[in-house]
């Protein structure tokens, strides 16, 4: 994958990842619908879902996510989580995320995707 990455060409693999991420998340029927991968992710709500789905573990009712502090709460919520499951996620922040930084919201997708192994016998093995 890392080769692929280096032949499409920076801006082609954001966008390939970007759709890969996309399917990923439609492939599991968890009633996830994502439109916009870079603002429906922005309240956390639907990242703490995908984050429980990936990897098994809960992460606790979000907040309801109608006042910006209410987003990045949650938002802070999925970061701890992955820096407890030690993905490194560098220069990434909860208003990074919030604002709509394609280019970090593609970067927190990727963190999560290269932990995840494969699948045997329909089940998913990850973290």
């Amino acid at each position: 994958m890392v080769q692929q990455l280096s032949d499409q060409g920076e801006q082609g693999a954001w966008l390939g990842l970007a759709a890969k991420s996309k399917q990923f998340i439609c492939a599991f029927q968890a009633r996830l619908e994502v439109n916009d991968l870079f603002t429906d992710f922005g309240d956390g709500i639907l990242l703490i879902k995908f984050l429980e789905i990936i990897s098994g573990d809960k992460l606790g009712k979000p907040n309801r996510g109608r006042m910006r502090v209410q987003k990045i709460e949650n938002l802070n919520r999925c970061l701890e989580f992955l820096k407890h499951k030690r993905i490194q996620l560098e220069n990434i922040g909860a208003e990074d995320i919030l604002d709509g930084n394609e280019r970090l919201i593609l970067g927190l997708m990727y963190g999560p995707s290269r932990y995840l192994v494969g699948s045997t016998k329909g089940e998913l093995i990850c973290f």
